[in-house]
């Protein structure tokens, strides 16, 4: 006997790019640049229990 799961995960489902960090960049007017979140990601998942 098994079970199965099938799992749907929609991480950032909204798309922000909400920003996680920052950096020196001596490039941008007034030097700081930022890193932000990955967009919309999905996931799909399935697991088998036996």
């Amino acid at each position: 006997m098994a079970t199965h799961e099938i799992f749907l995960d929609l991480m950032n489902l909204t798309n922000r790019q909400a920003r996680m960090g920052e950096y020196y960049d001596e490039n941008k007017p007034d030097k700081v640049g930022y890193i932000t979140q990955f967009g919309f990601v999905p996931n799909l998942m399935y697991r088998v229990y036996f």
